[in-house]
């Protein structure tokens, strides 16, 4: 199976500063670290800003995030 990379553009202070957007993947690690942390408000407005571009994840069992378009 082929491996695609999507930008996502949200409004993200560190990525613009960096002159960059965010993949699904960067913003996925970042809703795991939120999550390992208990930040679970930090958690939650990535996956809601995630949806808002129409991708929803799904939590497995095992500890991945699988990621689907809506």
């Amino acid at each position: 199976m082929a491996c695609r990379t999507i930008a996502v553009h949200l409004d993200d202070d560190a990525a613009i500063a960096a002159g960059r957007s965010l993949t699904i993947t960067d913003l996925i690690q970042q809703r795991q670290t939120a999550r390992q942390q208990r930040d679970f408000a930090a958690a939650d407005d990535i996956r809601d800003r995630l949806a808002v571009v129409e991708i929803s994840l799904v939590d497995q069992l095992d500890g991945e995030v699988r990621w689907h378009r809506q």
